[in-house]
């Protein structure tokens, strides 16, 4: 059997989307794609890089290898990394006085319990490594990977792909969006989380589907804590409340049910001529038999609509009531995009789904908000409980 062979890569940079405040000893999210390196021979791919994406939202990468991205514990002090273990390994190795020594590395691990701030002294770090085949295509950028969001983000992608059985070799386009979150103690933060789309997709899209959450209130994970949670309030026109929404669409296809009877009643004179145009339809249907099977695929994905993340949102009433709801985002089979409120009862349930799961909707709208009134999965793919 062939042996895998290990190189030492050779490296470009780093691409980040933060930088270190010296002064408030944190990171300083910026919202946007920069590059980095110590490697004064590599400034002048660094500099393209900044003048292609500095400022952007979004990076064209070609992923050269099926693991581009690997998750592993690490734990830092002052002089640098300490401790690190493979994610899917037992096995750390620990930096002591007598040099690096191996040790267990489990859950139950004292510096892997979160304090009384909801920080722990071991955290997950993920390390993407890619080419920007606008800049150069001989060398390597790196990204270092810490908000845990991100790392869920992109370690679930890849082992989808794996699961399908699928390259993950191709091009792609690394994506930065807001994401409203909230941590361990319930405070909540408006953080830029990454996201990766097939190059195709994001060519078809067009553009990275924008969140309207207050930009003010920006912050990264390790930011200030935002004391209020961020709520994009809607205003709704008609003076109904939103409850009652929930059970038009029963009441709506009562009065669709009686008119189609009354139809049929008023018609029952022309039985023979509806008889003959029944017959005349089944002649051409079987004429057309081809075109219908053609036809019959894209009946089934009707109000189909495949989910890319879910958040909580206040709907604001006319009088001034508010009643908080969980609101998917999701894309419909033409990559539209839209943002639905989710039924109290199934909300629980779409919560703990992960992005890529398929369900499907009756919607009603009601001003310019829209409600799934029945809401049913075809393919569920539930979130991985992180320890």
């Amino acid at each position: 059997m062939e042996s895998t062979r290990y190189v030492n890569l050779p490296i470009v940079g780093m691409v980040q989307h933060g930088i270190v405040d010296e002064k408030a000893k944190r990171v300083k999210e910026l919202g946007y794609f920069i590059g980095k390196t110590k490697d004064e021979l590599m400034q002048p791919h660094l500099d393209k890089f900044n003048n292609l994406y500095k400022g952007k939202q979004s990076v064209d990468i070609y992923v050269f290898n099926e693991e581009p991205f690997t998750v592993k514990y690490s734990r830092y002090n002052k002089m640098g990394e300490v401790c690190s273990c493979n994610i899917e390994s037992n096995t750390a190795t620990e930096k002591t006085k007598n040099g690096w020594q191996k040790i267990e590395c489990n859950s139950n691990c004292p510096y892997r319990q979160k304090n009384e701030n909801g920080k722990s002294a071991c955290n997950r770090v993920g390390w993407f490594k890619f080419l920007v085949p606008n800049v150069c295509k001989d060398r390597v950028f790196l990204m270092k990977v810490t908000g845990q969001t991100s790392i869920n983000i992109l370690q679930n992608y890849f082992d989808f792909i794996k699961m399908q059985g699928i390259s993950a070799k191709g091009f792609y386009t690394l994506c930065l969006k807001q994401k409203v979150q909230t941590n361990s103690l319930g405070n909540t933060f408006n953080n830029y989380v990454l996201d990766i789309l097939k190059k195709e997709d994001f060519i078809q899209t067009n553009q990275i589907p924008e969140t309207t959450e207050n930009k003010a209130y920006l912050s990264t994970e390790n930011s200030e804590i935002v004391d209020k949670v961020v709520t994009e309030r809607i205003e709704i026109e008609e003076n109904i409340p939103v409850t009652q929404v929930l059970n038009t669409a029963e009441t709506e296809k009562k009065k669709a049910t009686s008119k189609t009877r009354v139809s049929k009643d008023t018609n029952k004179k022309g039985t023979n001529q509806v008889q003959n145009d029944t017959k005349a339809d089944t002649k051409t249907k079987k004429g057309n038999s081809a075109e219908q099977t053609k036809e019959a695929p894209k009946e089934s994905f009707d109000n189909v609509y495949g989910l890319i993340k879910t958040f909580y949102k206040k709907v604001k009433m006319k009088n001034g009531d508010e009643k908080e709801y969980l609101v998917g985002e999701f894309a419909d089979i033409n990559d539209q995009m839209c943002q639905i409120c989710i039924r109290p009862e199934d909300s629980e349930e779409l919560a703990n789904c992960e992005l890529g799961t398929l369900v499907k909707m009756d919607i009603k709208q009601l001003g310019n908000v829209k409600f799934a009134i029945k809401l049913e999965y075809v393919q569920k793919l539930v979130k991985k409980n992180v320890a």
